[in-house]
């Protein structure tokens, strides 16, 4: 199904078979999936054999998925499905993040994942907990987000440092084009995709990784590098 969470999205147009949904990006795509979530309750109980699949737009506007990486999502999302947890594409900071929940140093990216029954079942169908503090984010000053008491100063780093990247380091591709609110936003959805790996380790759930192996982290940086020497040539 399909969650309309923007007026002028043209997949739901493209696509009319498949059930259309209207939501309120009041937290962007983690509130249009807890209305997918929640539509399917009323249809069904969810089992603790069920494996949801979620994604986004930046799935197919802003990564070049090959069949080789069709391969890998498939292969992390069956491991999904036999043990409790969630998959797809993992990244890792240096140093563990203190979240409002416990400590965090890899999670999974969620423009593309899958997230078992067991968990949601645990969670009584709330893809984040309750009880997850939010907002984070609060303002912007001096080309930094102010965060609310709760974020330890590695988590705001981090985030600091994809939202006003350094001259020559990798970051968000909108940083220059947003507003300080739509920055707010954002790194308020950062926060969200940290916290819901947290919340399914915490429930005794595990991460599996899509690029786990040495070889499809290879294969990984390398279609990355191309990807980006590509943008250069298509911006010069």
């Amino acid at each position: 199904m399909i969650v309309d969470n923007s007026p002028d999205l043209a997949m739901a147009k493209a696509r009319p078979a498949l059930p259309i949904l209207k939501g309120d990006n009041s937290k962007g795509e983690f509130s249009g999936w807890q209305v997918g979530i929640d539509s399917i309750r009323t249809q069904a109980s969810i089992q603790n054999g069920d494996l949801f699949i979620f994604a986004n737009d930046t799935a197919s506007r802003l990564r070049r998925l090959t069949r080789i990486d069709d391969w890998l999502f498939q292969r992390s999302f069956r491991q999904c499905l036999r043990s409790d947890g969630i998959a797809g594409e993992v990244n890792s900071s240096l140093e563990p993040m203190v979240l409002p929940r416990g400590e965090l140093q890899s999670w999974v990216s969620t423009y593309f994942f899958a997230l078992s029954g067991k968990y949601l079942n645990a969670t009584g169908g709330q893809l984040i907990p309750a009880d997850v503090p939010y907002p984070a984010a609060l303002d912007v000053k001096d080309k930094k987000i102010v965060f609310d008491f709760f974020i330890d100063s590695t988590l705001a780093g981090h985030i600091n440092e994809w939202l006003f990247p350094r001259e020559g380091r990798k970051g968000w591709y909108k940083t220059h084009s947003s507003s300080a609110q739509q920055l707010v936003f954002k790194a308020n959805m950062i926060y969200l995709e940290k916290s819901l790996s947290l919340a399914v380790c915490n429930q005794g759930g595990k991460i599996h990784p899509t690029y786990g192996h040495k070889l499809a982290m290879r294969y990984k940086r390398k279609m990355e590098r191309a990807y980006e020497r590509e943008k250069r040539k298509s911006h010069s």
